[in-house]
């Protein structure tokens, strides 16, 4: 079976405009409150070049995304919920390693989320 960090890709990289970025800054990891474990991979704060770079993306799917039509926003809505759904069980693993809250309020954490995004594609 494949580790959750397969699973949820993580890297402990930034990504900006669909690209990985290591990060040159200070290093962190998470940490398992239950055991106080530092948990894999170490991650490195984001480069000011690449917080820029991120910030002027934003601005530009701002432009873009306020342009969309009702139905064209939905669609996003319900294809972001659609990607949090099919990360659920690893989500809420390691979400429980970093924070030690229960799993089934994680669970609740997740579908409430899943739904919120679900009814504000219906309004749109």
């Amino acid at each position: 079976m494949p580790s959750e960090q397969t699973m949820l890709n993580l890297q402990g990289a930034s990504i900006v405009d669909g690209q990985s970025r290591p990060g040159t800054g200070a290093a962190f990891h998470g940490v398992d409150p239950a055991t106080g474990a530092r948990l894999e991979p170490v991650y490195h704060c984001a480069s000011l070049a690449d917080l820029n770079h991120a910030a002027d993306l934003a601005e530009d799917a701002f432009a873009a995304y306020r342009k969309l039509s009702g139905r064209e926003r939905g669609r996003f809505l319900r294809s972001i919920a659609n990607g949090i759904e099919a990360i659920v069980p690893q989500l809420v693993e390691r979400a429980n390693r970093e924070t030690a809250l229960p799993e089934a309020r994680l669970k609740g954490e997740s579908a409430r989320t899943i739904n919120q995004l679900r009814l504000f594609a219906q309004n749109g």
